[in-house]
């Protein structure tokens, strides 16, 4: 059994060495399969930008208010109904990690999309609040296997010298399909016009600042203006690259990495020749293949000294067990959490999903307005994950961390005082 220290090993890693050193660009152009396999599979962080920010305009919208208006009215509800997918979402990332490693990649990704298609058409359809939630939850769990399995995906198909970049797609991927959604909000909110009834004044808010109520501000027969087409519509719309994504993984590669840990040798160097544009006798391409290979033995062969006479499911849940009971993989596993769980409580979901609300508290009247606002926080996002996507694989992972946390550190400090010093006259 070969371990990394083998000499065929460091054959392999001569024979890596001397494949040609090319920019992050000159690769992506030299591979456009990998490319296309890696742009394709990013949908799954498509389809979790977009869940993510619907809802944000959505809950801004009079004929929703209408149709729910406990979540509405209710901020405390309205935060159980936006953190319905989140708490799902973590629980499908966290059991599909076993079912990922034992039926692979792609059934999986096919799998989520299934499951992310009937709760976006639940959401879609939904009449009263149990089967909107029930959506919510649905459409989570399977938006938490995805940005699970996909960034894996992508980082086992891809060439070392531009992981980085691909793996950045599934962020850029992200912030896109917050984009498209914060302007198709913006665009649906105007079906049926911007108002659940045109003739009838708002009685809610202040005498000074008055807001639609949906209990009294409403025409006997329920909104004579803007349509239930202007929040169903946008729930719909996700459907379509959540099929577009599972269709495409039926004719897409299977992990090379997870072929080699199952024995199915001939196949992964087969992937790995489509992936490469290489035939499957080419020194490098068989380099690659021997230096997984071995990695895939050395992993296995260190398991089972440590879990002697083992099931396979046992095996599975004991190394999963060991990320916490050993020192090494522990502290690897809080730094990562850590990063993680600090990158996300600086507010950016609390902007993503309430931004049409913030905006209005702010002074931007009227939900045209706030979500006009909204959108253009969108194109921002956006164009800010760029630089990390050309810039990953040649400056490194660290720099571009240490700079984005200083310049959100800056920004919120600007924030804070702005609202501190002018909060009353905003």
């Amino acid at each position: 059994m070969a371990s990394p220290m083998d000499p065929q090993v460091a054959s392999v890693e001569e024979v890596l060495e001397q494949r040609p050193k090319k920019s992050t660009y000159r690769t992506v152009i030299a591979n456009p399969y990998l490319f296309g396999v890696a742009l394709f599979s990013s949908l799954g962080g498509f389809l979790f930008g977009y869940d993510q920010g619907v809802v944000s305009g959505i809950l801004t919208m009079q004929s929703f208010g209408v149709a729910f208006p406990r979540i509405y009215l209710d901020s405390g509800f309205k935060g159980w109904f936006v953190s319905t997918l989140l708490l799902a979402a973590w629980f499908g990332s966290l059991v599909n990690g076993p079912l990922a490693d034992r039926y692979g990649r792609k059934k999986s990704i096919m799998a989520a999309v299934v499951i992310f298609t009937i709760g976006s058409a639940i959401q879609a359809s939904a009449v009263n609040i149990p089967m909107i939630f029930a959506g919510r939850a649905i459409a989570g769990l399977a938006i938490g296997i995805l940005t699970m399995v996909v960034p894996l995906y992508m980082a086992e198909v891809s060439l070392p010298e531009i992981r980085g970049a691909i793996v950045v797609l599934q962020q850029l991927a992200i912030t896109l399909g917050i984009l498209f959604s914060f302007w198709i909000d913006y665009g649906t909110n105007y079906i049926g016009g911007t108002r659940c009834a045109p003739g009838i004044p708002y009685t809610g808010g202040t005498a000074a600042s008055r807001k639609f109520d949906p209990r009294t501000d409403v025409a006997p027969g329920g909104c004579t203006g803007q349509s239930d087409a202007a929040w169903r519509l946008p729930f719909s719309l996700q459907i379509l690259p959540g099929l577009l994504l599972g269709i495409g993984m039926l004719f897409f590669p299977e992990s090379p990495r997870w072929l080699v840990k199952q024995d199915r040798d001939d196949e992964a160097i087969v992937t790995l020749a489509k992936l490469r544009r290489q035939p499957p006798d080419d020194p490098v391409l068989l380099a690659e293949y021997v230096e997984i290979r071995a990695e895939a033995a050395f992993e296995q062969q260190i398991i089972r000294e440590q879990y002697p006479g083992v099931s396979e499911l046992r095996l599975q849940m004991l190394q999963y067990a060991g990320l916490f009971t050993n020192k090494s993989s522990f502290r690897r596993l809080a730094i990562g959490c850590c990063i993680m769980f600090f990158q996300q409580f600086m507010g950016c979901n609390a902007m993503i999903y309430y931004a049409p609300t913030i905006f209005s508290q702010l002074g931007l009247s009227g939900t045209t307005t706030s979500l006009l606002a909204t959108g253009v926080y969108g194109i921002i996002n956006t164009l800010s994950t760029l630089p990390a996507l050309l810039l990953i694989d040649k400056v490194g992972r660290r720099p571009l961390l240490i700079a984005g946390a200083l310049g959100d550190t800056i920004a919120l400090v600007i924030v804070g005082a702005i609202i501190g010093a002018y909060g009353s006259s905003l």
